[in-house]
């Protein structure tokens, strides 16, 4: 049998905060800071080696990106119509530079995003993970992160990224890509904030043309979510019963009142009739009760 080579922890603590130092732009890893500590202590406190490596591996790839980006910004300002004010036309192209970025980045994400690394992230500090949590509040990255959690069913990370952002109630967000009934705890969620959200529609008055495009879109997504499996769709009916049944027994004075409970009996009706009959699930809306505009 060959002899396994024993390495000396600290040598390798050293070997691998130098190879991490010597990476393009390892100033701006979240570990710099612990590796340059490494290095200088190995040189009794010689930060000659660790300033070295910091500079000779420094391309500035982020820099390149901002001026490449302000380029495109500002040529696309310049042959923007002349309708636009200034402000105007450099926001559209700011905004246009940025989806494309965003796609570019999301793209490269997808194809290297591995369980290993992504779970690794919940090993970091409150601090060095905090850009977890802007991602989490950006519009932007949350669609990236939701696509991701579709495809790495087994991360903890994505798990964990998934069930805060339908803490934070973008469940319509969740809905729309990915299939919930994999995750029944955030379908759970969604479910019961969306029954919340029909109520308070039906509740509102004045607004027919808003809450009607408001409640059509809801129901479709709804649909989709609670026939996707059969416990979904199960769990979706006793749900909506138990609504029924607390508001056959309880004593309903106000109209409004008397209108969501109205909605929650047409919704369970249109799951009723989709599952019954899939293929009427497209034009369902259009004849559904809880489409009809008042009189």
């Amino acid at each position: 049998q060959e002899k396994v080579e024993k390495v000396d922890p600290a040598v390798k603590r050293l070997r691998e905060a130098e190879d991490s130092l010597a990476t393009p732009d390892s100033i701006l890893e979240p570990d710099c800071f612990s590796n340059v500590t490494e290095v200088v202590a190995s040189e009794d406190g010689n930060p000659t080696k660790a300033l070295n490596l910091l500079v000779e591996n420094y391309h500035s790839q982020t820099g390149v990106s901002g001026l490449l980006a302000r380029w495109l910004s500002n040529m696309k300002s310049a042959s923007a119509s002349a309708n636009r004010s200034k402000e105007e036309s450099s926001e559209v192209t700011n905004n246009e530079i940025r989806n494309t970025a965003q796609e570019v980045i999301s793209r490269v994400a997808k194809e290297r995003f591995s369980k290993e690394t992504g779970d690794g992230i919940l090993d970091l500090s409150k601090s060095q993970a905090a850009f977890l949590q802007e991602m989490m509040d950006s519009s932007r990255w949350r669609t990236l992160l939701i696509d991701l959690s579709a495809t790495h069913k087994e991360s903890a990370l994505l798990m964990y990224c998934l069930r805060t952002i339908s803490k934070k109630g973008h469940h319509r967000e969740i809905a729309r890509r990915i299939n919930q009934s994999d995750h029944f705890a955030v379908f759970k969620q969604m479910l019961n904030s969306e029954l919340t959200v029909i109520g308070k529609l039906s509740q509102s008055m004045g607004h027919d043309v808003t809450t009607s495009i408001g409640m059509e879109e809801l129901v479709d997504d709804l649909r989709r979510a609670c026939t996707s499996t059969s416990y979904t769709y199960l769990y979706s009916l006793e749900v909506l019963r138990a609504l029924e049944q607390r508001a056959h027994s309880a004593t309903i004075e106000s109209e409004e009142s008397r209108r969501a409970f109205r909605k929650w009996e047409f919704l369970r009706e249109d799951l009723e009739n989709t599952m019954a009959d899939p293929t009427i699930a497209a034009t369902f809306s259009g004849s559904s009760p809880l489409f009809r505009k008042r009189r």
